[in-house]
């Protein structure tokens, strides 16, 4: 990556709350301290942690890093909030604490902020890592804006595009917010966030490159409380769908909620094909009458998760799934060609068949 040369005055605060994370802080604090954008402060605010967590924290010797350590456990969101208020900086950098950020992640993504001041934070994509990994390979190419707010705002639809872990935002956007982190969530609150920051109008973007690695271990908030997940989850989908598409019944958007989570479709095979095609086709029909998303940018965005829902609804009938994906008169342009379809599914296949028969069958119907 070339170097970029930026102002003194860009100062980047890393928000860094730490829980018990001594087994990957040293690496996450690392790879932030190596940034290539160097005027950074690094906000650690520690929650309370019963292990080796502040210990590793203080032997680190740079004096941008700026540690806190509640007198009382917070939880995650309050924990959060207190790191941004603490925060001096132009720029906001999230960092979880077992995440390792690439060492341009700074560098590239105030590069775009400051060479497009309509926008107001960049997310990006990110590549998943073993707890145990400490081989890093790293996204070292030029940042690329690959969707725009239209596109992140079509697809809030299905999924938000804004992982947060990824972010890197203007710190101006939290006056128009109260609380960043209103309490109401313990595992979805950073989407609560952002969604309630997408209703304001805040324009994101998001890059093509992955400048963070996520690390997948059992100790992460999502995978240990995974019922939890599961319910907020659904609360944010019943909130987004209703705001976004008034049209839909509560039968609309529990089976909505079904066919976003890729695991929960394989559970019921094919059962939802004739909804979901009556789905598609109703929110392209609201879509013309109202014009509340670029259309054009919405049917990719629905021909992408259409793909999905067609090869693990129906991951067992390929000749069906085929069938099934070119249903929809609508999408028809922006689907990709039967010989890319079936590459997709049968790098789906196998993926679906760890998921379906080893231990991650339907959440609720496991729970009745």
């Amino acid at each position: 990556m070339e170097e970029y040369k930026v102002s003194k005055s860009n100062l980047v605060s890393v928000i860094l709350p730490t829980y018990n994370g001594e087994l990957f802080i040293a690496d996450t604090l690392q790879s932030v301290l190596d940034q290539t954008y160097k005027n950074l402060e690094i906000i650690i605010v520690d929650d309370c942690s019963t292990d080796k967590t502040i210990e590793i924290i203080k032997s680190f010797n740079d004096n941008r890093i700026k540690l806190y350590v509640n007198e009382k456990n917070l939880g995650i969101g309050e924990n959060t909030n207190k790191a941004l208020s603490l925060a001096n900086g132009e720029f906001i950098m999230m960092q979880d604490h077992d995440d390792i950020s690439s060492p341009y992640r700074a560098e590239a993504i105030i590069k775009i902020l400051l060479e497009n001041p309509n926008i107001t934070g960049c997310a990006t994509k990110t590549k998943k890592i073993s707890g145990t990994c400490r081989k890093y390979i790293h996204d070292i190419s030029e940042p690329i804006i690959l969707m725009d707010d239209e596109d992140i705002h079509a697809s809030e639809i299905f999924d938000r595009l804004i992982f947060h872990p990824t972010i890197v935002y203007r710190k101006s956007i939290l006056d128009k917010i109260e609380k960043p982190y209103s309490g109401e969530f313990t595992i979805v609150s950073d989407d609560d966030f952002f969604y309630r920051l997408s209703l304001l109008g805040i324009r994101f973007s998001f890059l093509s490159n992955s400048y963070l690695l996520y690390r997948e271990h059992k100790q992460r908030t999502c995978a240990s409380n995974r019922y939890l997940h599961y319910n907020e989850r659904n609360i944010m989908v019943k909130r987004v769908i209703t705001d976004l598409l008034p049209f839909a019944t509560e039968d609309d958007i529990r089976n909505h909620s079904i066919i976003q989570s890729r695991r929960d479709v394989l559970s019921y095979r094919g059962e939802k094909n004739d909804w979901a095609i009556s789905w598609y086709k109703r929110i392209i029909a609201y879509n013309l009458k109202t014009n509340k998303f670029n259309h054009e940018k919405l049917l990719k965005i629905m021909a992408t998760y259409w793909k999905h829902f067609v090869v693990l609804s129906n991951i067992l009938t390929p000749i069906k799934a085929m069938k099934l994906y070119y249903s929809i008169e609508e999408l028809r342009p922006y689907l990709t060609t039967k010989t890319k379809f079936n590459r997709e599914w049968r790098k789906r296949f196998i993926r679906a068949m760890k998921w379906y028969f080893i231990k991650n069958r339907n959440i609720e119907k496991g729970s009745k």
